[in-house]
């Protein structure tokens, strides 16, 4: 039983991946700027996701990502938008909502501003260590 245990956690973490990721980060909203609110990622890729999570991580390469305005209007309903963007390897994006207006009845009016744009360490460990994985993270460009 011991073997087959140990069999099954070397099996898992030889599953456990060694390719570069970026990061989607919406919580990091300008706190001095009441039209800027922060997003939730709530969609990449056609796929979309309700679990409210404003940093997700993605797969490097062009991506088309949903983001939803925390902001309400008066009814509590919230905005999404598509986001298209280019992701590089080892990446974290902070992006957040820039609205028109800070009222409370107009949330409809808004654009995906990225704040800044940071590196991963650790990921870029796995690249130092590997070149190759950062050409593997990219799409090809074959016709």
């Amino acid at each position: 039983m011991r073997k087959v245990s140990l069999l099954v956690l070397l099996l898992l973490l030889s599953a456990c991946s060694n390719k570069p990721w970026s990061v989607i980060d919406g919580s990091m909203s300008k706190v001095t700027d009441a039209k800027n609110f922060d997003v939730l990622v709530s969609g990449v890729d056609g796929k979309l996701y309700f679990d409210n999570r404003r940093t997700r991580n993605v797969d490097p390469g062009f991506r088309l990502v949903r983001l939803t305005t925390t902001k309400p209007d008066r009814r509590g309903h919230h905005t999404y938008t598509s986001f298209p963007i280019f992701v590089k390897p080892c990446i974290r994006y902070y992006v957040s909502a820039q609205h028109e207006s800070n009222l409370t009845t107009d949330n409809n009016n808004w654009d995906v501003v990225v704040l800044k744009e940071e590196p991963i360490e650790g990921c870029k460990k796995i690249l130092k260590n590997n070149p190759s994985s950062e050409q593997d993270a990219l799409p090809s460009s074959s016709s």
